[in-house]
């Protein structure tokens, strides 16, 4: 997972920057079967988020999850049944 420092090298673009946000979505295992076959808008990545952001010049930062509506190309919070689930075992 990358953090702000991770662009460190990138002409100075962390040093230069009031606010970094890093967007990351996990990908997700496919079956050999699936190969081949349309997956959708989701592709083979998780249709949550995490928002991270890493420097925030003036504000404190921090980070959440959010699902991502490919077919929309949208975030939106996570509904109340979707992070039960998530912190489920």
């Amino acid at each position: 997972m990358m953090i702000g420092s991770d662009l460190k090298d990138s002409s100075a673009l962390e040093q230069d920057s009031d606010t970094i946000m890093l967007l990351h979505r996990a990908r997700v295992k496919t079956e050999v079967k699936d190969v081949g076959k349309s997956a959708g808008f989701m592709g083979n990545r998780s249709p949550y988020c995490l928002v991270r952001v890493d420097k925030a010049r003036y504000a404190a930062g921090g980070e959440c999850l959010m699902h991502f509506d490919g077919a929309r190309s949208t975030f939106r919070e996570l509904t109340l049944g979707e992070r039960e689930a998530m912190a489920r075992p």
